[in-house]
């Protein structure tokens, strides 16, 4: 298909790629902490970044965060919830970089070994 016809799940997509149509490692970096939370949350949904509220994603992340699965221990928990949060914050230039994406990662394998 054309590029102009491709169809992803907004989900993932950043709120500057909805607003804006504007994509770049930070986006991917948006959809990484996307991922990341539903691969603990076994899928749950954050709330709309198109409400424009980064406030409403970190208490939801806050809830899930202690919904993750009992076989993860608590600091790891507290870890990937802060590491989903640095991900999914609105304005791009205070998200995480890729650097401390993997800084982060792996204390949260130290943690889960």
């Amino acid at each position: 298909s054309k590029p102009s016809e491709l169809q992803v799940s907004a989900e993932y997509l950043s709120p500057e790629t909805l607003l804006k149509k504007v994509q770049d490692i930070q986006s991917d970096t948006y959809a990484f902490g996307i991922m990341v939370h539903e691969m603990f949350s076994c899928g749950e949904i954050l709330a709309n970044p198109k409400q424009g509220s980064n406030l409403r994603l970190q208490d939801d992340i806050k809830v899930f965060a202690y919904k993750y699965p009992r076989s993860i221990p608590q600091q790891a928990k507290i870890k990937i919830a802060n590491l989903v949060n640095s991900c999914l914050k609105y304005n791009t230039s205070e998200r995480i970089s890729d650097e401390e994406i993997i800084k982060k990662l792996e204390e949260i394998q130290i943690d889960l070994s």
